[in-house]
């Protein structure tokens, strides 16, 4: 991991403090799905036509699930160790905060600029 990469990363997600107090830390991809009942459907219809096998190879192969969100977040080793529960919807719903809050500064910068001629 790169110097800026983990700049980015230097707070916990859970304890929200430094992960630097332990030599270890986890970086984790969470994503968050959904099924595609139309695909799913089309998918066990043509298994039963021509059989699950069959139908794996000759089917359309699209997604089952369609991805609702995604981010990544740092986990101090002493979060991860102590077993503290992930609250993924509320660590989701801070993330996606997070994320429009950047959009809406870069925005008010953009706005600035052009208010100065610039």
């Amino acid at each position: 991991m790169k110097e800026k990469e983990l700049r980015e990363r230097a707070i916990c997600a859970i304890c929200h403090k430094p992960i630097g107090a332990s030599v270890c830390f986890w970086v984790l991809n969470i994503q968050r799905h959904v099924f595609n009942v139309f695909a799913l459907q089309q998918q066990q219809g043509l298994g039963m036509m021509i059989g699950g096998a069959l139908a794996q190879v000759m089917g359309p192969d699209e997604d089952l699930t369609i991805e609702l969100s995604n981010f990544t977040i740092s986990v101090c080793d002493d979060c991860a160790a102590f077993n503290k529960p992930l609250g993924l919807y509320h660590l989701a719903e801070e993330e996606e905060r997070k994320g429009q809050n950047d959009k809406n500064e870069s925005k008010g910068s953009d706005k600035s600029n052009s208010d100065n001629g610039g």
